[in-house]
């Protein structure tokens, strides 16, 4: 069965963080997934015609960083503190402290 593939993006600087491939020029995406990466002439025979292809003109694509989260405990203590850093004087100290 054919990859079938939705968005193409080529001739770009694609860093894959993958230490076999560290650096590729397309990649192949279909629904919401990556299912290919590799050079130009690899992967432009996965695009049916009419799929969506941009060309990155040699940009750069890095990997999603996603990392949303949070440390509770660490969190909970820093809402019981005062934050300083914006204070230069004792008496800016106190503004912060008193309100």
């Amino acid at each position: 069965m054919k990859t079938i593939v939705d968005l193409l993006l080529r001739n770009g600087q694609v860093h894959t963080l993958d230490r076999r491939l560290a650096i590729a020029q397309a990649v192949a995406v279909s629904g919401s997934r990556i299912v290919a990466i590799g050079s130009d002439e690899e992967l432009t025979p996965l695009a049916r015609p009419g799929v969506k292809t941009i060309n990155l003109g040699g940009r750069v694509v890095t990997p999603g960083f996603i990392d949303s989260h949070i440390h509770m405990i660490d969190m909970a203590l820093l809402q019981r503190g005062v934050d300083l850093a914006g204070a230069s004087s004792l008496e800016e100290v106190k503004r912060y402290c008193t309100g």
